[in-house]
């Protein structure tokens, strides 16, 4: 026997040309041929030799053989060599317990039987084999594959087997060669079949019976069949074991009396090699059920000359009976007709009477057969009972009067036979009546009741009457009788004579004028409603026109209703009576009192709503007995002066009762001792105030009322921010009214003021040398009471070109703005407040200030004790420059510090917004906040003139509570565009200086000038100017043209008389540049800055400087050619004079195209396409912005050179 092994050898490979020795293991033997030298030990030999190839460096395989004594041993290899070269090996070079087994036997397999297919074979044997069992192979024809089979036990039964197969077992000794056993064989023989038809049906039967089963296409020769049946449903069918298999069909019994149903029976068939058919075949025998039909009964019939008809009802079926067969019973003679076969509806069925067919009881039955050809095992009998007529003989009809409503009249009649209980009547159709037929009425005692309809015409009417029995007979021909409806008398009524109502009885008269039908008395019934006493007349003798009517003492007015009728000599009344009307007239209502207005403060007089008034009447009022229009139901009586009313109403007839009282009350006075008299005031409520009064304050304590006096030795304070509104005057009848800083006096009305207030404004903090900008609010105002302490040089008026120096004890003109420095007292290093007190008459209502010429400069001053709308006051004095100008106080007495350039500033304001002075981290007590748009109580400020004009000051324009903040206070202010974006910047430096200005994308602006939205520069800061350059301005507030577009760019200049570094900011945003980028372009360093994202700063020399910053908001420029298209699903571009539009996703809705003043200059609507090219459009070289709208409304805006 031969061994393959595979050794890992540690060896000392020795060169022949005595080259050092190498140390190696056999991971490093190399690629060659090599002679190995071995020995082994059972059987025990020595100095074998065996060659060995080494294809992959590393390790080498050689057989050892040899080795031929089962059992365990070892092999030692001694010796290595390659070529000239060898290594003697004597460690690692053993390899020890090496089993040796015997050679493999594969023996014989046993066991092969017949089998029929579909079986498993009998047990197969392994016998006489050397080793163990591998696994089983099996094959089949022509049995040359063998298929494994996973089984190692010595014997092996198969599954189900459907053809011939050899069976056989691999075996295998230890790692010897695995041996294949001799096979055995198992012939499956195969299983007959047979192909089933169908059952013939058969119907249910008390006796047995056959039906067949068809087959065909039997194989492997059948010869018997069995058959078994299932339990369910419960039958008797007997089971068939090996019965012969004839030629089809084959002959199924069914047993007596088996019942409706599908049974299952199982057919298997068998061969001569007793194979048996495998599953069996099921089939189905049905037994249809007999149909059956429940009758009911036969509708009775009379005796007729004609062929009729009766119905037989049936109240059931089984088994769907689809047709049915009659046969009849001879007796009584009889010619009613077979029926066969005939389709069975739904019931009734239809049963023919013969002509002729003498009254009698006919029997006839009945059979039903359904669609399995299964008739009911018996017919059901049925009666057809044919019933006799009857007759009546008529009497006399009582005459009647024609009537309005229905009445009757009788119809005698004596014999009748064949026992009629009902009668009916039909009327013939001459003359033309509407007579109701009978049907089937109940046949009492003589006579019958004939009702004749409400309306019967005069005139003989014919009936014909024929009855019926108990039997539903009716006799065969009608009887004629004749009704006779005489005519009744009428007459024609005239009119009744109105009377008024009366405590003595009265008559008045009824006229009529024709009669018919020779009418001899009348009778007369009154109506119940209303109440009354007249007396009912009966069968008075009807005299010539016209009757006399009776009217009871005392009858109220109202409508009495009478009804009268006339009767003839034939007793025949006229129907329906005649209804007339007695009419009593009243007196009319007394109006009735509803809703008093009271006066107001603006309305003084009130007013009554009356109502209950008859139309067209005549209204009176008292006192007075002022006659008072109106009309409809409803009046409302106004002009009432507070007085006690009282009202009377004349309907043309009569005169009301008077009215209830109306009072109507005057205005409310809310007097205020400790508390207020009638609670809260409102501005319909007189105020007075008898007692000192200190509001709460801080705009907790505002006031309203129609007019205000204030008693004489009474205090009043009106606290800070606080508002006393009046809708009229204020009047001071000794006392004292003040109005503390910010608080507010506001009228609605051109009320004339009494008596003097104080107000009080508290200026910002000013040092000595400050001006303040003043203006009163009061009338008559000295100058010197504004600051008594300021030296008398130092209060000015502006004179349209320059400041002069004013008189003192000059009474300021309302309107009119002065200026005035500090008191002397007053620390030309330390600021201050200062607080001047107004006193004189409250200025209200229209005022007029100065008369202007064009192109002048004007201090105007408020001149209300309450803010004043800039807005509005811009609004209503169109000849003004747009622009107004605020004082800031800030004026740079000690120049050190970090702030030594805090300059000298006006603060701007336009209908664009405001613009302040200086930064927020000035010098302590600076006013730094941009004008809001409210002028405070005593403030001025300038204006320019473009058109003369003079200026007007409205109570429309006035404003209290926050707004009236000193100077500039950040409120609510009124909003003059639908839409504005708006940017503040401030350049400034770390020394100080400071200047802002605003640009606004504002509805209704253009990018020329306007002096409602641009505001030039006034350029008093001495130090540094900061604005926008357009149209040959500097604006400190420019509006431009809306749409915003990021295209725009807007150049910046500024002067400068300090060298050094500055930076330009963003101080705050409004609408869509809230979110936008912002950016500025300086083209002296050719830099484009975010100032989102911070401060740009940057050197400068002193001068002025209009060409070096540009605005913009969008991070390029644009040339010609280039198209913006941030929003990459659209592009714009130019080329040739071509505009071309192209949307990448959604159709374009409209394109619009402005020149940058904001003129349109070309529209197109209803585009629905994704790209469109304007050629040769008419317009002069230049810049323009085109603004995209998508179906989804997306817009964008966009800027080319065209």
């Amino acid at each position: 026997m031969k061994l393959k092994l595979s050794l890992l050898l540690s060896f000392i490979y020795v060169s022949l040309w005595a080259q050092p020795p190498l140390n190696s293991t056999a991971a490093l033997l190399p690629v060659g041929n090599y002679t190995v030298t071995y020995n082994h030990s059972n059987p025990n030999a020595t100095g074998l030799i065996a060659t060995m190839t080494v294809g992959t460096a590393g390790t080498g395989t050689f057989t050892a053989s040899g080795l031929t004594t089962a059992g365990t041993g070892s092999i030692t290899v001694t010796k290595l060599t390659s070529g000239a070269c060898f290594s003697n090996i004597s460690t690692n070079n053993v390899a020890s317990n090496i089993t040796i087994s015997p050679a493999t036997i594969g023996g014989t397999v046993n066991g092969g039987t017949t089998i029929c297919s579909g079986f498993p074979s009998a047990l197969l044997t392994l016998s006489g084999h050397t080793g163990t069992v591998v696994k089983w192979q099996s094959s089949v024809s022509p049995f040359s594959t063998w298929t494994d089979i996973v089984n190692t036990a010595t014997t092996y039964t198969s599954g189900a087997l459907t053809q011939t197969t050899q069976f056989r077992a691999v075996v295998q000794s230890g790692t010897c060669v695995s041996s294949d056993s001799n096979f055995t064989t198992v012939t499956v023989n195969p299983l007959p079949a047979i192909t089933l038809g169908t059952v013939a049906p058969v119907c249910t039967s008390a006796g047995a019976q056959n039906t067949t089963l068809a087959y065909s296409g039997a194989t492997n020769t059948p010869t018997t069949y069995s058959i078994v049946w299932n339990a369910s449903p419960t039958n008797s069918f007997a089971a068939v074991t090996n019965a012969t298999l004839n030629a089809s069909p084959i002959s199924i019994a069914i047993p007596a009396g088996t019942a409706a149903g599908t049974y299952t029976g199982t057919i298997t068939v068998k061969n001569a090699n007793n194979c048996t058919s495998s599953p069996g075949l099921n089939f189905n025998v049905v037994v249809n059920p007999l149909p059956t039909i429940t009758l009911g009964a036969v509708s009775l019939v009379c005796a007729s000359a004609s062929a009729q008809n009766t119905s037989l009802t049936y109240s059931g079926t089984a088994n769907s009976p689809t047709t049915y067969s009659i046969v009849w019973n001879a007796s009584p003679t009889n010619s009613f007709a077979t029926v066969t076969d005939t389709a069975l509806n739904a019931s009734p069925i239809s049963i023919a009477i013969p002509a002729g067919t003498a009254a009698g009881t006919y029997t006839g039955t009945i059979t039903v057969k359904n669609a399995n050809n299964c008739t009911s095992s018996s017919g059901v009998p049925f009666n057809v009972v044919v019933n006799p007529l009857p007759t009546i003989t008529l009497g006399a009809v009582s005459p009647v009067c024609a009537s309005a409503s229905a009445q009757n009249t009788t119809l005698t009649y004596s014999g009748t036979t064949n026992s009629p209980t009902t009668y009916s009547i039909v009327w013939n159709a001459s003359p033309t009546n509407s007579f109701a037929a009978v049907t089937d009425a109940t046949l009492n005692a003589s006579p019958i009741s004939i009702a004749v309809p409400a309306g019967t015409a005069a005139g003989t009417y014919i009936g014909t009457i024929t009855v019926k029995n108990a039997n539903n007979c009716t006799s065969s021909s009608g009887v004629p009788f004749n009704v006779v409806v005489n005519p009744l008398p009428t007459i024609t009524l005239g009119t009744v004579a109105p009377v008024c109502a009366s405590t003595s009885a009265q008559n008045t008269t009824l006229t009529y004028n024709g009669t018919t039908n020779s009418p001899t008395t009348y009778s007369i019934v009154w109506n119940a409603s209303p109440t009354n006493s007249f007396v009912t007349v009966t069968d008075a003798t009807l005299t010539a026109s016209p009757i006399s009517i009776a009217i009871p003492a005392g009858t109220a007015a109202g409508t009495y209703t009478g009804t009268i009728t006339v009767k003839n000599a034939n007793a025949c009344s006229s129907s329906p009576g005649l209804n007339f009307n007695v009419v009593i007239n009243a007196l009319p209502s007394a109006p009735i009192i509803g809703t008093i207005t009271p006066p107001t403060c603006i309305v003084a007089t009130g007013s009554i709503a009356l109502s209950g008034l008859p139309v067209a009447g005549t209204l009176t009022l008292f006192p007075g007995a002022i006659v008072e229009p109106y009309s409809g139901t409803t009046a409302t009586i106004s002009g009432l002066a507070p007085n006690t009313y009282t009202f009377t109403v004349n309907n043309g007839t009569c005169v009301s009762l008077v009215s209830a009282n109306a009072v109507v009350p005057g205005l409310v006075t809310n007097t205020y001792t400790t508390s207020w008299s009638n609670g809260t005031p409102t501005l319909d409520q007189n105020l007075i105030f008898a007692g000192n009064y200190i509001s709460t304050g801080g705009g907790a304590g505002n006031i309203n009322g129609c007019s205000c006096t204030v008693n004489s030795g009474v205090n009043v304070t009106i606290q800070f921010l606080d508002t006393l509104t009046l809708t009229k005057s204020l009047s001071n009848n000794g006392g004292i009214v003040t109005f503390e800083n910010h608080s507010s006096l506001l009228q609605l009305t051109n009320a004339v003021n009494s008596g003097n207030i104080v107000y009080k404004r508290t200026s910002p903090q000013i040092r000595q040398a400050d001006y303040v900008y003043w203006s009163t609010p009061v009338n008559p105002q000295k100058l010197i009471d504004v600051s008594p302490y300021t030296l008398g040089d130092k209060f000015m008026e502006f004179n349209v070109d320059n400041w002069i120096i004013t008189n003192k004890n000059t009474i300021m003109t309302v309107g009119k703005g002065y200026i005035i420095s500090g008191p002397n007292s007053y620390s030309n290093t330390v600021k201050a407040d200062y607080t001047a007190s107004f006193v004189g008459v409250p200025n209200n209502g229209n005022l007029s200030g100065e008369t202007v010429v064009a192109g002048k400069f004007y201090l105007i001053g408020n001149p209300y004790p309450s803010a004043l709308n800039a807005n509005t006051f811009l609004i209503e004095n169109p000849f003004l420059d747009g622009t107004l100008y605020f004082w800031t106080h800030n004026t740079p007495v000690v120049l050190s510090g970090a702030y030594r350039y805090n300059s000298d500033d006006y603060a701007s304001y336009n209908l664009t917004g405001g613009v302040g002075v200086p930064a927020a981290s000035g010098n302590a007590g600076n006013n730094n906040a941009a004008p809001s748009g409210y002028i405070a109580a005593g403030q001025s400020f300038f204006a320019s003139s473009i058109n003369p004009g003079t200026i007007q000051f409205n109570n429309t324009m006035r404003f209290g509570g926050a707004n009236n903040i000193q100077f500039f206070k950040s409120a609510a202010t009124f909003e003059p565009a639908a839409e504005r974006h708006r940017v503040w910047l401030n350049m400034t430096n770390e020394g100080g200086a400071f200047k802002q200005m605003l640009i606004g994308y504002i509805e209704g602006a253009s990018n020329e000038y306007e002096n409602k939205y641009d505001g030039k520069s006034f350029d008093a800061n001495p130090y540094l100017d900061f604005y926008s350059v357009g149209n040959g301005n500097n604006y400190v507030i420019q509006g431009r043209a809306l749409p915003f577009s990021d295209v725009d760019a807007v150049p910046l200049g500024y002067r400068s008389t300090i060298s050094g570094d500055f930076s330009i900011a963003i101080d705050h945003v409004d609408g869509d540049l809230s979110n936008h980028a912002i950016y500025l372009e300086d083209k002296i360093t050719n830099t484009i800055h975010d100032l989102r994202a911070g401060n740009y700063t940057f050197n400068t020399s002193t001068g002025t400087f209009t060409d070096r910053f540009v605005l913009r908001y969008a991070n390029k420029s644009l040339g010609t050619g280039e198209f913006e298209n941030e929003d990459k699903n659209v592009l714009v571009a130019v080329k040739n004079k071509a505009i071309t539009v192209s949307s990448n996703v959604d159709r374009i809705s409209t394109i619009y195209i402005y020149d940058f003043s904001g003129k349109l200059l070309y529209k197109k609507v209803n585009i629905s396409d994704t790209i469109l090219k304007i050629d040769n459009l008419k317009i002069a070289d230049q810049a323009v912005l085109v603004k995209v709208v998508l179906e989804t409304n997306a817009t964008k805006t966009y800027k080319i050179v065209y």
